[in-house]
């Protein structure tokens, strides 16, 4: 994909109109005005290239079919010819002329979407992410441009009327009260060239992202199309200056809107998804295998309350967790009753390609689902992402996607931001991404919650949540971060306030929690039920318990890893401290001998107890940390 190419040949299609003709030039100057303020909108929302270069194309070919209309029939008007769909049939169709601009097929969906949609009166049914980001950029796009037509052409070449006739008649009453009630003018509904004119200033309430509306308010395009001639009538000069008075607040209203997450911008893949969802890995237990009694109880009464998405793994419980699955649901209610996710992952003993593979058909064949709705890359990060790329599981799952076994496809992550950053940019298909994110981790240097987050939506990627109780330490945290909580709501338990922290996020396809009794079943529910995202008062009390948290003695590692350049002994020394961190702050020792034995065994490095005391550490340490004190400190707690 390359837009200089594509724009060669776009000027080549466009040889074959006149480009003299006043309407004709019109269009090819909207045109690339259009991809101007696409570039725009898309630089400022933080888009990868990719989709930036994508966003430019749609550009480009949006309104490929208006200069076939305008040969035709010498008109902008719809009732003339369907210009988008034309376009799409002209791209897409037999003549395939889409291969000419872009040479590859991968982007195909999103363009020809964007392009049906884009003078749309309004955006419904589109359910992939990446695909609703593109039809609201070009449709944002095409109205900000169509502000700079309206400002500098002719009335009579957009609007078939001179501007004195445009300014003599009045407004019909239907337009009247559509337009200062804040909706959108019906194409039907224009009758007179004054409501044609208030159907292109109300363009403003359909307006996606704050990006645009910031444009709208720098360029003051309110007023100025407001003003640009004069209502001799009287009645239409009062209802244009309560308009005027009406566009400019909304915008202003609008922004702060999309700021809170309350506006179209964020309507997103999952969005319907109830916030709570079931994780299958720690389930009750009978002995050393699953209480498939139990786990059915518990199932039916999470589908009983309305909520309908499971989450497991090929490697959960050793497979057994996705085979309970199917025993107490695939088996037992309709498939279209609820969502199942499961995930693949090719670093967990896969020596090859074909092994890789083999997972998916596995969880498949184990599950009974069909299809998974949900089906993940598992645990990407650190050394673990070089499997799926030897492997090229990308495009394996993209095949699977395809046929049909695959409804949406993403991938988990336990990594840093600049290794998500780097992944969803060299993989912008990913439709969504599962993220550990709770409010102890929200600003924690290790795990980064917060840029994370803030990183996969900045890619446009809804997410689904896991871990938001961190691994059930806020279930029971220590007695100061509980005083904090009671004192604020003494009937909510801890992992409400957890739960419901990181369901209030923006872009939230739902929140993984890992239930293991009807108990922690029924308290979820009690919440969730009828979820409220928590008020400003209630981030105040979360904030404190942040708070409380950091102010618990720590060591101070940043994980430069200066120190473990010139160990003798090749220790692990920020992982240790890291899972010694977590013992400290979170009293979970289980929890950080499990980090504790990853951290160093599990990943080629010695344990704190290998330490010589060569003090080689402390020299380079930029915390000036006793790094030998602490090693000591944490073996004696975490290898006993």
């Amino acid at each position: 994909m390359d837009f200089d190419s594509a724009k060669q040949v776009f000027e080549k299609y466009l040889d074959g109109y006149d480009r003299e003709n006043d309407k004709v030039r019109l269009k090819i100057v909207h045109t690339y005005g259009v991809v101007e303020q696409s570039a725009a909108i898309a630089g400022r929302l933080g888009l990868s290239q990719e989709d930036k270069e994508l966003a430019g194309i749609i550009a480009l070919l949006h309104d490929i079919g208006r200069f076939e209309q305008l040969r035709r029939f010498d008109s902008f008007l719809p009732d003339t010819m369907d210009h988008a769909s034309y376009g799409v049939e002209l791209l897409f169709g037999k003549q395939g002329m889409i291969r000419r601009f872009v040479p590859e097929d991968t982007w195909d969906g999103v363009i020809r979407t964007a392009i049906a949609r884009h003078s749309d009166f309004a955006l419904e049914g589109i359910t992939d992410g990446r695909e609703l980001m593109h039809a609201r950029i070009i449709r944002d796009a095409d109205k900000l441009d169509n502000c700079r037509v309206k400002l500098e052409d002719d009335f009579e070449t957009f609007l078939g009327a001179p501007a004195e006739e445009v300014s003599l008649s009045a407004i019909t009453p239907k337009v009247r009260e559509d337009a200062l009630a804040g909706r959108s003018i019906l194409s039907s509904d224009r009758v007179t060239p004054m409501d044609y004119w208030v159907s292109y200033l109300v363009y403003f309430y359909d307006l996606n992202y704050r990006a645009s509306l910031d444009i709208v308010e720098e360029n003051d395009y309110v007023r100025r199309l407001i003003h640009r001639i004069p209502y001799l009538d009287p009645d239409t000069g009062r209802v244009m200056e309560e308009l005027e008075n009406r566009l400019i607040k909304y915008v202003s209203e609008a922004k702060k809107r999309i700021v809170k997450g309350e506006d179209k911008m964020e309507k997103y893949l999952g969005e319907n998804i109830p916030k709570l969802g079931f994780g299958l890995m720690r389930l009750p237990m009978d002995g050393e295998k699953i209480d498939v009694a139990r786990t059915q109880e518990m199932v039916d009464r999470f589908l009983e309350e309305g909520f309908c998405y499971f989450d497991t793994a090929y490697g959960y419980n050793d497979g057994e967790s996705e085979a309970v699955a199917k025993k107490v649901l695939v088996d037992r209610y309709p498939r279209d009753r609820f969502l199942l996710a499961t995930k693949l992952p090719a670093w967990a003993g896969a020596k090859n390609r074909e092994e890789a593979e083999r997972m998916f058909y596995t969880s498949l064949e184990r599950t009974g689902a069909g299809y998974f709705d949900f089906y993940l890359l598992h645990n990407l990060g650190q050394e673990r992402t070089r499997f799926f790329d030897d492997y090229d599981i990308w495009n394996f799952l993209k095949e699977r996607k395809k046929e049909g076994l695959i409804r949406h496809l993403g991938f988990s992550m336990h990594d840093k931001a600049e290794a998500l950053d780097r992944i969803l940019t060299e993989h912008p298909e990913m439709e969504f991404v599962q993220l550990q994110i709770n409010y102890a981790d929200w600003e924690d240097p290790d795990i980064e919650s917060r840029k994370c987050y803030e990183t996969a939506r900045k890619h446009g990627k809804p997410v689904i949540i896991m871990e938001p109780v961190k691994g059930g330490t806020l279930a029971d945290p220590p007695r100061e971060v509980k005083e904090i909580l009671a004192e604020a709501d003494g009937n909510a338990s801890p992992s409400s306030w957890a739960i419901r922290f990181a369901a209030s996020l923006d872009g939230v396809i739902t929140v993984l929690s890992g239930m293991s009794n009807m108990e922690q079943m029924e308290d979820n529910l009690s919440y969730m039920k009828d979820f409220a995202p928590l008020s400003e008062a209630e981030q105040q009390v979360i904030k404190r318990a942040r708070d409380m948290y950091a102010s618990f003695p720590k060591i101070p590692c940043t994980s430069c890893a200066y120190c473990m350049k010139g160990c003798p002994k090749q220790i692990g020394i920020h992982g240790i401290f890291q899972a010694y961190n977590l013992y400290t702050m979170y009293h979970d020792l289980s929890g950080a001998r499990h980090k504790y034995q990853w951290n160093t065994e599990g990943r080629g490095f010695a344990k704190a107890s290998a330490c010589i005391r060569c003090g080689k550490c402390e020299q380079v340490c930029p915390q000036h940390i006793h790094i030998r004190d602490e090693l000591a400190r944490a073996a004696e707690a975490l290898e006993g």
